[in-house]
């Protein structure tokens, strides 16, 4: 199954690439119908890495891993990609840094 990494630059959403290497072209203008498909319902599935998150189950948000507050991922801003948790703010992200010792 290929994930679609999303890079999060303003309010357009861009292909970075593919995990097999194959389909669209580096850059090219990712479509609503794929990734953040307003269509798609429920908890969505995603790599957190760094900086952007790869869509690995299209849906339509995720849950903070403090609060288990669903984040819309049009408002995803805070993640780990080492703890591959998601957090609704800066906040919850520093709260669970301090769970960590210390480790994003």
């Amino acid at each position: 199954m290929d994930a679609l990494a999303v890079s999060r630059r303003g309010d357009r959403r861009r292909l970075i690439g593919s995990a097999s290497g194959g389909g669209p072209a580096i850059g090219d203008k990712l479509s609503w119908m794929n990734a953040l498909d307003p269509r798609a319902d429920g908890l969505a599935v995603l790599h957190y890495g760094t900086p952007d998150f790869a869509v690995l189950k299209p849906g339509r948000f995720v849950r903070c891993a403090v609060t288990g507050r669903e984040i819309p991922l049009e408002a995803l801003r805070y993640w780990s990609s080492t703890a591959q948790e998601a957090y609704a703010g800066g906040a919850q992200c520093l709260e669970a840094v301090r769970k960590r010792g210390g480790v994003l």
